[in-house]
């Protein structure tokens, strides 16, 4: 009973006012607790990346979540029941240079030692450097790791938004200042190429050499987008929101988005933040997977693609001869069998 009254208790300290630079308290007393003064946060938690209730309410937080939740996951049913892949469990390589950069990054933010610095564990970008290490270290099904590999193409976008916004790193790097936080961002650009080139993932429908199993591309497109915003909207709406309310911190701005003068022009600020933003994500998502899909078609007809015609007629060739070497073993071993009759 103890652990659920606490748990209570984390949900009442939350502030019902918006947190700024001026603000006194942070979090308010309880009986399990004292109130705490933004002063005396822990040094990776900044004044305005406390959880509070504004400008939403426990009210409406709560009928989101479970909207959102029953829409997540209603949706991935519907679009993904009858994704026929191998149930099989196995880990799902990948290339080494890319295994070596998720464990420096991971160190780099203290993953290893407890809580990060900046507090932002949950944010896409550092999401999508856990999932391609959990799919490379944990076993699991070909079609999870297809739907979160088409997740993370679209969480590209959200870090081309975080380097290209006017004050992103990009300008930086123009000054000669390239942190690794720049280099993390343009390998999650970079790493959805590499998964199209290698055949992991397909923008495209990949290539059939049965006519009856030939996709439409419109519909391979609205699967797979669908797909991928239910998956992220398990991921922030149904996982991580109740995380950022107990914790009492915002993690991956999943309670409400910072004060700032971006944020207040397109509207992520008031009570409705997640409705823009819901449509904000899926306009981003929808100009990604456009752009992967130019990209796939280029690395097709360039011969890079493991579903270029040329890749796929020697895969193809190479079948076909399998199996006549098959059916000539299976001749020889008949014929034995007779002589020896």
């Amino acid at each position: 009973m103890f652990g659920l009254f606490y748990i209570i208790s984390r949900f009442q300290r939350l502030v019902d006012y918006p947190i700024d630079d001026f603000t006194e308290i942070c979090y308010l007393k309880t009986d399990y607790s004292d109130e705490v003064p933004c002063l005396e946060i822990p040094r990776w938690l900044e004044p305005n990346g406390v959880a509070t209730w504004d400008p939403v309410g426990a009210s409406r937080h709560l009928c989101e979540w479970i909207v959102g939740t029953l829409i997540a996951l209603g949706t991935f049913y519907v679009t993904y029941r009858n994704h026929n892949k191998s149930q099989e469990f196995r880990r799902h390589p990948l290339a080494l240079p890319f295994v070596a950069a998720g464990i420096y990054h991971m160190s780099y933010y203290s993953w290893f030692w407890g809580m990060p610095e900046r507090g932002w564990l949950l944010t896409p970008c550092h999401t999508g450097w856990m999932l391609r290490m959990i799919i490379h270290y944990i076993p699991m099904t070909d079609s999870m790791a297809d739907a979160l590999r088409h997740t993370m193409l679209c969480f590209s976008s959200l870090a081309a938004l975080f380097i290209f916004q006017p004050d992103g790193e990009i300008n930086e790097a123009f000054n000669g200042k390239f942190t690794w936080s720049l280099w993390h961002h343009l390998l999650l650009l970079y790493m959805p190429v590499h998964d199209l080139a290698v055949g992991n993932v397909c923008v495209l429908p990949p290539p059939s050499h049965k006519k009856t199993e030939r996709y439409s591309e419109i519909k391979y497109f609205v699967k797979w987008h669908m797909v991928s915003i239910a998956v992220y909207l398990i991921l922030y709406a149904t996982i991580c929101t109740p995380i950022a309310l107990m914790s009492g911190a915002n993690f991956g701005l999943t309670v409400f988005f910072h004060n700032t003068q971006m944020a207040e022009a397109i509207h992520l600020t008031g009570p409705n933040y997640r409705v823009f933003w819901f449509l904000y994500c899926n306009m981003f998502f929808v100009m990604v997977r456009l752009f992967l899909a130019i990209v796939d078609q280029l690395l097709r007809d360039l011969g890079i693609s493991v579903f270029s015609e040329k890749n796929q007629a020697k895969m193809w060739n190479e079948f076909v001869a399998s199996k006549y070497a098959e059916l000539i073993a299976d001749d020889s071993r008949d014929e034995k069998e007779l002589k020896e009759e």
